[in-house]
């Protein structure tokens, strides 16, 4: 199973990016059978990730200042329908739906959105409820698998 964290250095885009390399880094022993990818640019980084046969977990920041520090696996239209952080030029959703046009996109395809806000960067505190999500949420769609 491939995990694609996707962000940026800058601010709260880099929230997938920092959650993943400490889950990573403590030896999580759920993400022991994942190809872990770190995703910059959806535009060039995205693309040559993605294929049919390989189920992939997509994890990326979601701008919601009412329920910041909160995971949630969101369907493709409700990832297009969300306000998803882009630094990148092409959006997330963007990106899918061109691999589902070119027969690229996976077959079995999981999104985990983290919730941040505009306003304020996550603390510590919020970090660490959302490291805790993101691993049960992780640990549930592998046990699914």
């Amino acid at each position: 199973m491939r995990l694609i964290a996707i962000g940026s250095p800058f601010n709260d885009d880099s929230i997938a990016w920092r959650c993943l390399q400490d889950l990573e880094a403590n030896c999580q022993a759920s993400l022991l059978d994942f190809d872990i990818n770190y995703c910059g640019s959806p535009a060039t980084d995205l693309m040559p990730l993605l294929h049919r046969k390989t189920p992939t977990l997509l994890i990326d920041a979601l701008l919601d200042d009412n329920n910041p520090a909160r995971v949630q696996q969101l369907s493709l239209s409700q990832l297009a329908d969300s306000h998803s952080l882009s630094s990148h030029g092409f959006s997330v959703p963007q990106m899918l739906q061109l691999a589902d046009h070119l027969n690229c996109l996976p077959e079995n395809l999981w999104i985990l959105g983290i919730s941040v806000s505009a306003v304020s960067m996550l603390d510590e505190q919020q970090l660490g409820e959302v490291k805790l999500q993101l691993l049960q949420h992780i640990q549930s769609i592998v046990g699914n698998h």
